[in-house]
């Protein structure tokens, strides 16, 4: 009898040990809804007109989904293109119980014959968190967009936890460059804003957290913004993203020769500290070569006068190297 009990015990023990494997196994389909539009919400309060950041030009809004488990392992993607900012996108996977690490970004690509033609930003190391990095594939300029977003959230699947909603967050700063009375000189070529920081990639640490990689020279290794003087126009604005560069310092560079030589506008240096989610105001007034570099505040919004003409509504940024040593 009392080895009969026995064995009963050690039966009722491995069902109990099995239902709790099974508990260990469940797979549950989740839903992601990503919304991109926090990318540019708080920019868009301080653009010159309301349809600046919907302008993409015929590209499209690439929105990537990675889902990491709590190693850092990839366990799920997706990848869509939207039409733009206010589109959303949804996604379903079949993940087990658990807590995830889950990064979404935005970045905007074009497309030819369904595959991406060109794109400012390259993704790889996706398998990883630890490996994952965003690298300025094309090393141009850009205009507004190559604004990119990235946000990183923690979450729960469980039976309470199937949906999750996700807010998209710039990854950088953008700037609000005006370039007023271009054709004021007759001996410049073109107009450069220069920089003594860049930002090339982003990293992620263990938690998700993005990690911009700062490069910083003692010279103006990088250019942030250019204008030629060969536009029909005479004075013109544009839109510039960086990742977050901290203290950064800023100068102004007249060109006047094909082969890169100019002087600088000594008179127009400035110092800004570049923070994630900023937005900064940057006036270069070339007949009194001065230069007024500031950052927004929340609802602040510079009205432009009559004559200015957006740069990236020209298409001048696809060709537009940011790589140009000032010494």
């Amino acid at each position: 009898m009392k080895k009969y009990m026995i064995m009963c015990m050690a039966v009722v023990a491995l069902l109990f040990a099995s239902c709790k494997n099974e508990d260990i196994s469940i797979s549950r389909e989740v839903n992601f809804e990503v919304n991109p539009y926090k990318v540019i919400s708080e920019f868009s309060q301080h653009q010159v007109n309301d349809d600046d950041f919907d302008f993409l030009s015929g590209d499209w809004l690439r929105v990537h989904l990675f889902v990491y488990d709590t190693k850092g392992d990839l366990v799920a993607s997706d990848v869509q293109f939207l039409s733009g900012y206010r589109s959303t996108m949804n996604s379903s996977f079949n993940l087990a119980d658990g807590n995830y690490i889950v990064v979404a970004t935005s970045d905007v690509t074009s497309l030819s014959n369904g595959n991406v033609s060109f794109e400012y930003w390259e993704f790889s190391g996706m398998n990883r968190l630890a490996d994952l990095r965003i690298t300025d594939a094309s090393g141009l300029i850009g205009g507004d967009d190559k604004i990119l977003g990235v946000t990183s959230n923690q979450v729960s699947v469980n039976a309470n936890n199937v949906n999750h909603s996700i807010d998209v967050n710039p990854a950088g700063a953008l700037f609000l460059v005006h370039t007023n009375g271009i054709h004021n000189f007759s001996d410049v070529i073109s107009y450069h804003l220069y920089v003594d920081k860049n930002s090339d990639y982003c990293s992620f640490g263990n938690d998700g957290t993005m990690i911009p990689t700062i490069n910083a020279g003692t010279t103006y290794n990088w250019q942030l913004s250019t204008q030629s003087t060969s536009s029909s126009g005479n004075n013109y604005y544009s839109y510039r993203f960086v990742l977050p560069l901290g203290n950064t310092n800023f100068i102004w560079f007249a060109k006047i020769n094909d082969d890169g030589s100019g002087y600088l506008l000594d008179d127009t240096h400035n110092q800004v500290n570049v923070k994630l989610g900023k937005m900064y105001n940057c006036i270069f007034d070339i007949p009194n070569l001065t230069c007024d570099l500031y950052e927004f505040t929340d609802g602040m919004k510079f009205y432009l006068p009559s004559g200015f003409e957006n740069s990236r509504k020209l298409g001048q940024f696809k060709s537009l190297s940011m790589d140009k040593s000032v010494k």
